[in-house]
Formats: C-alpha cells, structure tokens, sequence
C-alpha cells in the first residue's frame, strides 16, 4: 500500500548543495504518512523523520561544507520535533541527534568507477556486506563518542576486507579497489574521486526517485581531464555542454531503478538548444519524458536563468503534460502526444493549450519553405571583449583610429521593428588576415590590452591572434545590402519576441542581433521582413522556439509560407510604406498596415477564424517601444567566451 511505499522509497540528490531539495522531499513524505497514519504527538513525528533519513533520503555533493549543511539542515528539522524538559539527567528531553555520514556524502556523482555497476554482487563477499552495514545502521544511532569511534575502526577495517578480496578477482582493476578502499565517509574534509551508490549506500538496483537542481557549469570551465572523462563516458555530451545535462544521463541510465524517475530544475536551455539535441533525443525517444513545467526567469534570486523542470521517468510514456507556469497562480496545461516534437527535430516547447499546437502545427506545414533554404542566417560579430573593441566617438578622436579598420555598428538596442534608431557607433574591425602594422594607433589602443585579449579562448586555442575579433564572421555577408536584422537578446517575458528592421547601409553588428541574407537577389527581403514582424511569427517565438534569445538556429527552422503574386506583393508594398514612415519618424503610427500584414500572413498560413482570434487576444504585432526598452536584456559590455553562439552562422 501507499505507506509501505513510502516508507521504503529511495530518494537521491546527486547535487544536494546545502540540501533543500532532499529536505522537501521529507517533509512532503511526512506531511502524507502523518495524515494516513494519523500521527499528532512530536515523539511519534521524530521517529518517523529519523526512520525515513535512515531508509529513504541519500544526498551527494562534490562540495564537503555542501554536505555538512545538507547533514545541519537535517539536524535541525529533527530537533525541532522535540520539546525541551527539565530533566537535566536525561539530555533535558533532548535525543542525540543521528550520524549522517552515510546519508549525506561528499563525492563526484559524475565520475563512476570503472569495473561498473553490481561489483559488489558476489556470495564470497555477501557476508562482508552484511557486517559492514551493519556496523553503518548502529553507528547511524550511535550515542557515545567512544561507540562511535569503535564503530568507524570497525568500517575502516572492514572496508580493507572488502577491497582485498576485489583486488583478487579476475578482471578486477586494482585501482578501483584502492579507491573503495580509500573512501574514508568519516573525514568530512575529504571528497570522493567517484560516486558508487553500492558502496556509499548499499543501494544495488537503483534509486526511485533523483530530484535535484544540478550546477550549471558549461564544460568549458571544467578541467581538461573532467572533460575529456565526460566526453569518452557519456553519450550525450555534444559541444557547448553543461554539466546539469551530465547529471540528466546519469540520472536516467545509472542512478534510477527500471522504473524509476528523475526531476531536475534546468536552464531553460535544454529544451530548444543545439548542445543538448543529444539530450532531448535520449529523453524523447525512449519516452522518458513525463513533464515540462516552464517557470521562466524569477525563481532564483540569486542568479537571472530562464528555467524550467523536467520529470521523467523510464515506465515509457504515452503523453507528454507541458505546463506554462510563470505565473504559478494561473498555470495552463496541455497534454501532447509523447512523439509530438519529433515533428520539430525534437525542440521541446511549452505551448499552453490544444489551440495554440493546431496553430504551430499550421505554421509547420511541409507546404512552408523554411528561411536557411534561402537566405543566410548568422549572428553578429562576437568580440570578446567589447570595451576595447567599440570605441567612443571620443576614444576615435583622441587617439586618432585609423578609419580603415572602422567600421558602423548596430547593438541590440539601436534598433526596434522596421526602424534602425542609431548608426553612430564604430567597431575596429580586425581579423586573422588583417594587416595591423599598417594601423599603428589601433595596434596601440589594442596592444594596452593585450593581456586580457590573449586569455579569450580562441587566442588560448591558437584559433585567431590576439588581436582578432573573437568571431569576426564572414565580412563579405557583413557587407551584403539589403539585410534583416532581428534582435538576439530579447527579455522571455516580453510581450513582443521577434523585433527585426532592415539595413540598407551595410551595417555591421554585435552578438545581440542576428542578420539574415537573401541567397539569391530574387528572394524579396521585404516579403520574409512584413513575416517576421507579423502576430503569427511572434507567437512561434513565444512558445515553440520560446527563449531568452531570439537564436539564428531557430530563426534558420522558422517555416515561410509562399504566396501568390498578389499577395506577396501587397505584403512587400505594406513593408516598404512602414519602413520610409519610420525612417522620417519613429513614433509614426503604422498600426493599420500592420494590422492588413498580419491579416494576410493569417490567410497566408491557413488560420481558421478561430485560431486568428486567439492570436489576436494572446499577442501584439505591434510594441510599446519605450515601454519595453526599459526592461529588454542588454548585451553585457565585456562578453565572456560561452556567452554566444559559436555555431550560428549559415
């Protein structure tokens, strides 16, 4: 029954920091077994916390004060279901507290020995076993100082035993004996090379539950030897990884039972990004996938990510529940098919109702081209290090830089739909073919820098000099006139997602706008830009390709729709009228044609009366600008290397 499960479920944090989540879990178990079993007195609230700390709650952390919070976290909740007396004799009413060394340990959860899982499944060491936890479940409730340390000399020379009797069986590596050997759960200031649940917990089959909020750290922060471990041990390292995709694997392929489930709070990332296809594709193909709940930028005070939750379990699921819950008040939820985004090359989106699929699946059609099939799309220029390579108009002057090298420059924020704002800021423009002796007072200004341009890592990889641009891309498409220019950073919350303009100027720009080039000088930029900017379009873009960023790789999969002579070249006329109003003037009101743009884009596509009503009611075409300029993510000013998408252009 539910409490016999309960009772004996088997719970894993393998990133449990200072313990939240394993806490909440023990508290959510309480709350259901007190209301079934009826408990009300403390006594009996204490027994059952420490019973289940003992039987169900497992936490890990690289970080050895990590650990001893998690292990204080616990202390507390259980002292708080005693209450103090005044008999002095007896600790004042007071229970020792447990020893949660074995519950709580401080290891690489990412790392695995090498011999496996199961080593320690053999009859010539079951009774070794069976002494050793022993001796852990009575030093778990041991009292007395001299008790507990007769009880950790007795693990220690069991664990000896142990590893003695690994180091003689056939196959066996040696040095993953010493490591079990070596794993001391009694030094608090000692963290394990590896995580082995057999022999850290005695768990042999597996976890039922993973929870957690792994660290997001991209790999290429960790040392080389981590990585290149990672890279060789799971297969779904791809790129640009982060290390809460490792602990997704982990979780699915080695932590959990057959049945078992894992449910992590992520990044947002994970669902439509290039470096976790690997990810998805495990999680989706296998029907892994449970639930999706999109939570977006304002859980965590501490740090500004767009996250989301994803459940899983392995019992293979039939549906798939996606919950859009930035507000956790009015939360909306829709089921979908569990091979509903293979249709999307398994980008994983958060569609709110059964309404708004119908409308994606429209966009969608195999009648649609997609926008890579003719123009080119790339992010900006990536400079590395922006301070030193957009100089002021002041800097220009003063220090006398060379014209050659400058070059016109647009930032996210210089522009808004169908209107370029500002044309005044200057790039130097330098690349590995550059000549920089010829431009002595730009070698000068750049040289000051040199020691932090040289710490960028396509100067640590040889890629480029350590004068270069960090990601110059091609200046031949940089030059290309005319071009779309589509915002790349863009606030998730803002009502308005796609803001593109068009440069008749040959402007360059930075990593917070993505440029699309026609292909061909017979695709009509103004027929994709009156697309772009229309309610059909946004709506992709707050749901199926929803991000912080507007990214070149979904601007490169956004489906066009083709159109009869008539239309397309109504839908080009409407553009080029709004694009010279806004060019004499910004405040121009424009809203009837973009309304006539946003009814031909519906026909366009397909919608029913139905389906353009409800993205009338859900979107706007047309933006407050000063309104939202106030709130939209800017670019940082000094860019760090994992802060842009090296994979962006064409």
């Amino acid at each position: 029954d539910l409490v016999n499960k309960l009772t004996a479920i088997k719970i894993l944090d393998p990133a449990c920091g200072s313990g939240a989540f394993p806490m909440g879990a023990l508290l959510r178990i309480v709350e259901i077994l007190r209301t079934l079993k009826g408990l009300q007195d403390q006594e009996s609230i204490y027994d059952l916390k420490l019973n289940l700390i003992e039987q169900c709650i497992f936490g890990v952390d690289i970080q050895c004060i990590a650990v001893q919070i998690s292990k204080l976290r616990f202390f507390i909740s259980l002292v708080c279901e005693q209450e103090r007396t005044d008999d002095a004799t007896n600790n004042y009413g007071i229970n020792p507290l447990p020893n949660l060394e074995t519950k709580f340990v401080a290891a690489n959860s990412l790392v695995r020995l090498s011999s496996g899982h199961g080593i320690l499944q053999s009859a010539d060491i079951e009774d070794l076993k069976a002494r050793l936890w022993e001796v852990r479940h009575l030093h778990f409730r041991a009292r007395t100082y001299q008790g507990k340390k007769k009880l950790r000399t007795q693990d220690g020379v069991l664990r000896k035993q142990l590893a003695s009797k690994l180091e003689g069986w056939k196959g066996f590596d040696i040095d993953a004996a010493d490591s079990l050997a070596g794993w001391d759960p009694y030094n608090q200031n000692q963290s394990s090379s590896f995580f082995d649940a057999e022999w850290m917990f005695n768990i042999t089959s597996g976890f039922d539950v993973v929870i957690g909020n792994p660290p997001y750290i991209n790999v290429q922060l960790v040392s080389p030897e981590d990585k290149s471990y990672y890279s060789h041990n799971y297969s779904t390292f791809f790129k640009r990884y982060d290390l809460f995709g490792l602990f997704f694997e982990a979780g699915l392929t080695s932590y959990t039972t057959e049945s078992g489930s894992v449910t992590f709070i992520v990044p947002q990332q994970v669902a439509n990004n290039l470096s976790f296809k690997k990810l998805r594709d495990m999680m989706l193909n296998k029907r892994w996938l449970r639930e999706v709940l999109y939570l977006g930028d304002r859980v965590f005070t501490a740090a500004n990510n767009d996250v989301c939750v994803l459940h899983l379990t392995k019992t293979g699921n039939q549906t798939i529940r996606l919950t859009y819950a930035l507000d956790f008040n009015q939360m909306q939820s829709v089921e979908v098919p569990s091979n509903h985004f293979f249709e999307y090359g398994n980008v994983i989106s958060f569609s709110s109702d059964n309404l708004g699929e119908s409308i994606v699946a429209k966009i969608f059609s195999k009648m649609n081209w997609r926008i890579k099939e003719r123009f080119s799309v790339f992010q900006g220029i990536v400079t590395g290090n922006n301070p030193v390579f957009l100089p002021s108009a002041e800097d220009i002057l003063h220090e006398g830089l060379e014209k050659g090298l400058l070059q016109p420059v647009l930032l996210g924020r210089d522009f808004e739909r169908w209107a370029i704002r500002n044309t005044v800021r200057q790039i130097i423009y330098v690349d590995r073919s550059t000549k920089i002796s010829f431009y002595p007072n730009i070698y000068k200004r750049l040289e000051r820098y040199k020691s932090a341009l040289e710490r960028r890592r396509e100067c640590r990889n040889n890629t480029i000099p350590w004068y270069s641009l960090q990601w110059p891309r091609n200046r031949s498409e940089l030059d290309r006139i005319p071009k779309i220019v589509v915002q790349a950073t863009r606030n998730q919350r803002l009502s308005t997602r796609v803001v593109a303009a068009l440069d008749l100027q040959g402007l360059y720009g930075t990593q917070g706008l993505n440029f699309i080039v026609p292909r061909k000088p017979g695709y009509s930029t103004h027929y994709l830009l009156a697309i772009l900017n229309s309610k059909v379009i946004n709506y992709l873009f707050a749901t199926k390709f929803l991000n912080v960023a507007i990214k070149a790789e979904y601007l490169k999969e956004t489906p066009i729709p083709g159109a009869k002579p008539s239309d397309q070249n109504r839908l080009e006329e409407l553009a080029k009228t709004i694009l010279d109003l806004k060019k004499n003037n910004l405040k121009a009101d424009v809203s009837d044609m973009t309304s006539e743009i946003d009814a031909l884009v519906y026909k366009l596509y397909g919608l029913t009366a139905e389906e353009i009503d409800f993205l009338e009611r859900t979107g706007s075409s047309e933006p407050n600008i000063e309104a939202e300029a106030d709130t939209e993510v800017e670019e940082d000013a000094a860019v760090s290397d994992s802060g842009a998408d090296e994979d962006a252009f064409n």
